[in-house]
This record gives C-alpha cells, structure tokens and sequence, in this order.
C-alpha cells in the first residue's frame, strides 16, 4: 500500500446513495415514494411525516422485538433494513441531484 496514495473506502452514505440508484428493492419503501417530501417550502410538515414513521417504526418493531438486551442476531437482522431505509432517505436529496425517477 502506498501510504501517499491510500486506498479510499466508500462510506456507508456512498453507498446507500449507490443502492438508491442501483437496487431501489433493496429498501422498505421505494425511493421514488420519497421524492413526494423534498419540498424546501414545505420542510416542517416533511419533518413530521419522517418523524411520524419513524415512531410507528419504533413501536412496531423496536420495542415490540427488543429483549433481554440483546442487539444483534434476529434483532439486528429486522432493524437493519429499517436504518438502512431512514437513513437513505436522509441523503437522498443528494442523491437526487443525480438520479431520475
């Protein structure tokens, strides 16, 4: 390895950015479902709709799966793709400027 020249890792961002654009499956809920809460004009309400999600996420799945303290296994396996999706959508406006859905 040329430590002047280092390897460059892409980033879990990069690569939902990626995913959005590749393996739109790949989420819980399409990313063309989300282009419908970008409006700039709009944000409080936005937020809210996110906010509101994530909370029924919370309940239906966070508390209702979490037990004894354990964070990986069946637990892991269920929440991750509801991370993955909350996340993306987080970086998916910049994803957007070079996307068409």
């Amino acid at each position: 390895m040329d430590l002047l020249d280092p390897p460059v890792f892409e980033t879990w961002t990069q690569e939902l950015i990626t995913r959005i654009g590749q393996q739109p499956e790949s989420f819980i809920t399409p990313p063309s479902d989300w282009v419908t809460c970008i409006d700039p004009n709009n944000v409080e309400t936005c937020a809210v709709g996110w906010a509101k999600e994530s909370n029924s996420f919370t309940c239906s799945f966070v508390y209702v799966s979490y037990q004894d303290g354990d964070l990986a296994g069946t637990y892991l396996d269920g929440a991750t793709p509801i991370v993955e999706t909350q996340v993306a959508k987080g970086t998916f406006p910049i994803a957007e400027e070079t996307l068409i859905f």
